[in-house]
């Protein structure tokens, strides 16, 4: 592969790190370098006119329809309205599951 061809997939891959990992595959071959990732039912998505997250559900032409990740009421939103949602970082999961650990020790007595 040229220098500049593995360039490029690295901008790819990077670009689809906030694709929730279930449906990376399925993204990755239709992602140019280039580009931004379409949206694809599962992925969870920015909706930046109301400022939410949520899990795409189902894709028409117009529009998308979205569930708020901890389940809720579906919303509607424009295609052109959406961005990858910001994957959960390492600390603030490494924080719920001690914070888990913690409430469970403390429901144990211990």
């Amino acid at each position: 592969m040229s220098e500049r061809g593995g360039a490029e997939s690295e901008r790819a891959t990077r670009r689809l790190q906030g694709i929730d990992h279930a449906r990376r595959a399925q993204v990755e071959h239709t992602v140019k370098p280039d580009e931004e990732p379409a949206v694809v039912v599962g992925t969870r998505m920015h909706d930046v006119v109301h400022d939410r997250v949520g899990v795409v559900m189902e894709v028409k032409p117009q529009w998308v329809f979205l569930r708020p990740v901890h389940g809720g009421v579906e919303w509607q939103a424009m295609p052109e309205d959406l961005e990858p949602a910001a994957p959960v970082d390492r600390s603030t999961a490494e924080l719920r599951a001690r914070v888990a650990e913690v409430n469970r020790l403390s429901r144990l007595g211990l």
